[in-house]
């Protein structure tokens, strides 16, 4: 993403770019505040490979939801301290910083055109914004339906792991957020749910099978069980008998209580594991076009266990994430 002009990312400036927004840059104006981010899908836009990737996504999702979109781009400003070490080594911070505002809103034209071409009927909004990406994204999250970014940032060191901004709004942001990967999809595809008993889990159950009724796809939901017994039988996949099994159905029936009943449309198969959830839903998820995770936001210690799960799936799966959090549709 790119660069804007104010100092902090909670009283950010937004540029409009677009067609409907021809008006000066509101300065000090707080980008959470704006009616077009409200129960919109929100997609980061940086001009790299993945970013176009992930506003394909959100521009099918938002013209299947029926919701506006916005396209947005932020980065953090050249501050005064910055600036001087700029300055002092010859470069001009000013002239910079309008550099990159111009490359940014030439970035979000381009998406935006390539939206239109896509979905001509599909309301677009358009917004430049200064902070950082991704207390920026973590902001318009209290408002936005759905958050859509890259898996990958710019530049060698963000290709070196998954990127910091797709991880970090992933863990923080309050409303689901999908990482879109352009992963090599054995047809026919599908959407993959973990199912437990779990608060978080019936969260992310309805959001996949949303998703697979929007989109016509199947739906897989997966149940691991594993303890020191299942341990020693092995990870795999297998058929429900006696026993615990029983108990695995009535609970994975528990969370889909009612959630079947909204989406009859929906094709949907239940499997069971033995091994670590996030290991397994990832082998469910090969071949298959998004894995669902659910994931409760409990503060610093919550956050930190994010990774047990949710986060293992967010960086090993090929294919595109969506995280759920408790109480978010």
């Amino acid at each position: 993403m790119g660069t804007s002009d104010t100092t902090s990312p909670q009283s950010a400036s937004a540029d409009h770019t677009g067609p409907d927004h021809t008006g000066p840059d509101h300065a000090g104006s707080d980008h959470t505040d704006s009616a077009d981010i409200v129960g919109a899908v929100v997609v980061g836009v940086d001009g790299s490979t993945e970013s176009r990737r992930a506003v394909e996504w959100a521009a099918d999702h938002a013209a299947l939801e029926r919701r506006p979109l916005v396209l947005l781009h932020a980065a953090p400003v050249t501050g005064p301290v910055s600036g001087l070490w700029l300055d002092q080594a010859g470069i001009d911070h000013v002239q910079l910083r309008e550099a990159i505002r111009v490359e940014a809103r030439a970035h979000l034209l381009a998406a935006e055109i390539r939206v239109q071409e896509r979905h001509p009927d599909l309301p677009v909004h358009t917004r430049l914004v200064d902070g950082d990406p991704r207390s920026v994204l973590h902001s318009v999250g209290a408002t936005a339906a759905l958050l859509v970014v890259g898996s990958r940032g710019r530049g060698p060191v963000a290709s070196l792991l998954l990127g910091s901004v797709s991880a970090a709004v992933a863990r923080h942001a309050p409303c689901p957020v999908v990482v879109v990967r352009d992963a090599v999809v054995a047809r026919p595809g599908g959407v993959v749910v973990g199912v437990d008993a779990t608060p978080a889990s019936r969260a992310a159950v309805e959001f996949a099978f949303r998703e697979a009724s929007l989109t016509g796809r199947r739906l897989i939901a997966v149940h691991c069980l594993f303890d020191i017994e299942h341990a020693e039988m092995g990870h795999a996949f297998f058929e429900p008998r006696v026993g615990d099994i029983e108990e695995a159905r009535l609970l994975v029936s528990e969370t889909m209580a009612g959630i079947v009943e909204k989406f009859p449309d929906v094709e949907v198969e239940c499997r069971y594991a033995r091994g670590p959830a996030d290991e397994m839903l990832v082998r469910a998820a090969a071949g298959m076009d998004l894995v669902v995770v659910g994931a409760e936001r409990r503060g610093p210690i919550g956050t930190a266990l994010f990774g047990s799960v949710a986060g293992s799936v967010l960086e090993h799966a090929h294919g595109s994430v969506a995280v759920v959090p408790l109480g978010r549709r």
